[in-house]
């Protein structure tokens, strides 16, 4: 049974487990590290070859083959179907060529609820699948672990269905070429959709009648759409002036996003467009740069905000928010964000744990912290914490559907997050039952009935999805139990605290995708490391919980950190002392027992992600050595901002300068998203044009590239400001024919840029280890980190090493550190394009000039007893 990566030789009775060395090699297979001469099997010649792998091949048919893709527990929940199933592989596509079939492909991911559906009525069905294995050669994967198999797949249904989603159902030639799709298929005529299995005989039919016909016409539609699809733009030719507000083309995109969110916006519910509503974090932060932009009026400016905010408070009161346990779940059905599709993903809750975060800068409203640190209540803390691995790593997500109880056979949907109002007051007793059941809406008779698309065929009769409802929930709560909103909070907060528990010690637990994927977790890195810089004291209702709760998000980046640099960094040695060079990384990880199963290459956004990651967040390690080669660029930018270690930042260069080698072409502008030689049977090497539910890597590319200028400046031409500069021409050209919201994420990154904020560099000289330096230090960012500045840099230039390595990369630095030296206190320079600021020494006159920096109405940084802190607006919303 012989594959690209690896291969199970079966010769008589003997059966060995063999790995080639690189590509396959038709003269010499290795077993255990020993050469088996070909020539005994594989007559060692590449005609033969063929033939016999074929041949073995062939005699795989007629068995799911699933079993041992133990990289993907998504591949192993179809393990046992009675479908012929293959992984994505030579294997599958020889016996296709060799029996002429068509390919049926299935990509879906293990969290995803139809996917579970249209396993059990169809996948799990023995006649659909006796039509299956006579008709098709059939393939699974795993969208998480092949996001560039599923990128081609699903362009091609998107551009001939107009929709897309997951299962991903499409029937390929035995070139891999697509002729039909679509998403679930049901076993019989309902939903508007043909059955299945009328499907799979149609399908058979056309291609035994024409599938020369069927080959043409497929050959030429991959055509269109590497034609139109595969176009990366024209890098600057000695240099493209920055846009510029001055520039009509970018002033209309910013006009024409604004009218399409506005037109959109769901004025009572938050969100944008109908029912299912999906959390859209790339939107809400197009939406906070622009109103920091400048480019639009005032009116215009704050209704903006005022669509983000009213959005992101609808979504936490809302059900698709966990209030038991914290985390969102993947969309929710209905137009209120109260009953979800239960499953959770982790890139879904970093992206929204970061967009908290803004939120909080922005608003100064507390509620927005709260959120923010319930999310990663779920993800990582050490008390709740369900999505973290012993070693660091996140894991990918939490399926929908879980067993109802403890024997129970069939799994239903939600059955782990529902509620009868018995359970919670049996839980909770009279007083505190009472008082949490009116606060989150629960009902003897279930609560679903709100809308008539949250349970339309009432599944979830009698149970409840927790729910907070009107303007000022928890005002309206204290007010018609008689106690004050601190009360209040403290009865809400034990209640959870105590649910939470009944539901992990006497519930079975969803399953769980414990891949650790390397663009998700660099997503998490981020969101921790920005909530230790964000979250400070003043916060919360009690400041110890938050001195506690910022050393959790400090200690998750780091351990995650320091896993990226164990598991998914490929490196090899370097001439200089004590160096490694970045020559790749892994796209995932799986542990299983003692067996460490590595997915494959990482793609552009592994990388770009992990940049935005490290020089943020650098700040926040004790040391860089230990994860000298981490991943994604932007995680290594957030890593270094956050704990002013310099090869956190040298990590981020070297990872920005592997991606441009595997996923740029010279003189184009934007970045592909897989790298040519990884895998041939890929068949579009595409241009991402869309942020979606994960941003595109050439919009989370752009805003690294601006920040990198900053960081690396040694005088013109900056090719890091260069590339920023294309990329923005490209995608401002592009947006006409792709959408003015199309890219959202780039539009907040190409406005921010044309603002100034990716011209904001803030250098902070001093000794560290000196206390009354280091205090000060730790004054200047947290008045620093109050405010929404999200493209600004920070060098840290607070030990000699710093110096050093600074002074190597940026003309700046030494005269800023002499002249701290020369003054014998810590100093903040603020400088905003080529014009640097007077020194500052002072809290006070820092938070002054702070104040005239970014969107009009951030929260102003309060000097109190040296310490900055929040000022709290009235808090109307809990």
């Amino acid at each position: 049974l012989l594959d690209a990566g690896g291969c199970t030789i079966v010769a008589g009775r003997r059966r060995r487990r063999a790995v080639f060395d690189g590509n396959p090699d038709p003269g010499v297979v290795r077993s255990a590290g020993l050469p088996i001469r070909a020539g005994r099997i594989l007559v060692g010649a590449t005609a033969a070859f063929r033939i016999v792998q074929r041949t073995m091949a062939t005699r795989a048919a007629g068995r799911n083959l699933l079993a041992s893709c133990a990289g993907s527990p998504y591949l192993l929940q179809h393990a046992n179907n009675p479908v012929h199933w293959y992984p994505w592989g030579q294997q599958a596509f020889d016996r296709a060529k060799a029996e002429n079939k068509p390919i049926f492909l299935s990509i879906g991911y293990s969290a995803c609820h139809w996917c579970h559906v249209m396993e059990r009525e169809s996948f799990e069905n023995e006649d659909i699948a006796k039509l299956m294995n006579e008709y098709f050669v059939n393939i699974k994967v795993d969208k998480e672990e092949r996001p560039d198999v599923d990128r081609v797949y699903m362009t091609y249904v998107q551009a001939t269905t107009g929709s897309g989603g997951w299962p991903l159902s499409v029937f390929l030639t035995p070139d891999l070429k697509p002729f039909l799709g679509g998403t679930y298929f049901p076993p019989v005529d309902k939903f508007g959709q043909p059955a299945f299995p009328t499907v799979l005989e149609r399908v058979h039919e056309a291609w035994v009648s024409d599938k020369d016909d069927i080959s043409n016409k497929a050959s030429r539609v991959m055509a269109l759409l590497a034609d139109k699809l595969g176009g990366v733009g024209s890098a600057p030719q000695g240099g493209t002036p920055p846009i510029s507000t001055s520039s009509s083309k970018l002033k209309e995109v910013v006009d024409h996003a604004f009218r399409s969110f506005h037109k959109r916006y769901d004025a009572k519910y938050g969100g944008f467009g109908r029912a299912p509503k999906f959390p859209t974090p790339v939107e809400l932060q197009c939406l906070f740069a622009l109103h920091s932009s400048g480019m639009l009026d005032a009116a215009s400016s704050k209704t903006c905000l005022d669509m983000a905010l009213h959005t992101l408070t609808m979504m936490g009161q809302g059900g698709i928010h966990d209030h038991v346990g914290g985390g969102f779940a993947r969309y929710s059905v209905d137009e209120l964000w109260h009953v979800p599709h239960f499953e959770k993903m982790l890139y879904d809750n970093a992206q929204l744990m970061q967009s908290y975060l803004a939120a909080y800068q922005l608003s100064n409203n507390v509620y927005f912290a709260d959120v923010a640190r319930s999310i990663f209540d779920y993800v990582g803390s050490p008390v709740i914490g369900e999505m973290r691995h012993e070693g660091g790593g996140f894991y990918s997500a939490e399926d929908a559907d879980s067993l109802p109880f403890a024997g129970a056979t069939e799994s239903r949907e939600g059955a782990f997050y529902l509620w009868t109002r018995s359970e919670i007051m049996d839980a909770l007793g009279s007083t505190n039952g009472s008082a949490f059941c009116f606060h989150y809406n629960v009902k003897d008779s279930g609560n679903t009935d709100m809308s008539p698309m949250s349970d339309p065929h009432n599944e979830f009769r009698n149970r409840n999805v927790l729910i907070e409802l009107g303007n000022a929930p928890l005002a309206r709560t204290a007010s018609h139990f008689r106690m004050s909103e601190s009360e209040l909070r403290a009865v809400l907060r034990e209640s959870c605290r105590k649910l939470c528990s009944i539901r992990k010690e006497k519930r079975p637990p969803p399953n769980k995708d414990d891949k650790i994927i390397a663009s998700w977790n660099a997503m998490m890195i981020s969101a921790c490391a920005r909530a230790h810089q964000v979250l400070t004291v003043g916060t919360t209702d009690d400041a110890r919980q938050s001195k506690e709760s910022s050393r959790d998000f400090l200690s998750a980046a780091v351990e995650c950190a320091q896993f990226v640099k164990r598991h998914l960094i490929i490196s090899s040695p370097d001439t200089a002392p004590k160096q490694a060079t970045v020559t790749g990384m892994r796209r995932s990880v799986r542990f299983v027992k003692d067996e460490v199963v590595y997915g494959p290459s990482a793609g552009a956004d592994d990388f770009a992600n992990m940049v935005w990651f490290i020089v943020a967040s650098s700040s926040s390690l004790v040391s860089s050595s230990d994860i000298l080669q981490s991943v994604q660029i932007a995680a290594m930018i957030d890593l270094y901002e956050a704990s002013a270690e310099p090869r956190w930042l040298q990590c981020a260069l070297d990872l920005q300068s592997v991606l441009d080698e595997k996923f740029a072409e010279s003189g184009h502008a934007a970045y592909y998203s897989t790298d040519p030689n990884d895998d041939p049977n890929v068949l579009l090497r595409l241009v991402e044009r869309s942020d979606g539910a994960e941003p595109s890597p050439n919009s989370v590319s752009l805003a690294n590239s601006a920040r990198l200028a900053l960081f690396a400046d040694r005088g013109e031409p900056n090719k890091f400001l260069e590339r920023a500069q294309s990329l923005a021409c490209w995608a401002v050209s592009s947006f006409a024919e792709t959408g003015h919201t199309s890219m959202p994420l780039m539009l907040a990154n190409i406005v921010l840029f044309n603002a100034g904020s990716a011209s904001i560099k803030i250098v902070i000289t001093g000794n560290r280890h000196i206390p009354d330096h280091y205090s000060t230090i730790q004054e200047f960012l947290r008045a620093i980190h109050s405010k929404y500045l999200p493209l600004k840099v920070i060098l840290h230039v607070t030990s000699e090493e710093a110096r050093d390595y600074l002074k190597s990369i940026n003309d700046s630095v030494e005269s800023m550190y002499d002249s701290a030296e020369q003054g014998g206190k810590a100093t903040c320079y603020i400088c905003e394009g080529f014009t640097c600021r007077p020194p500052i020494t002072e809290l006070s006159d820092l938070v002054s000039q702070l104040e005239h920096m970014g969107a009009s109405d951030n929260r102003k940084p309060v000097v109190k007893s040296r310490r900055v802190t929040g000022k709290p607006k009235p808090d109307n919303d809990g």
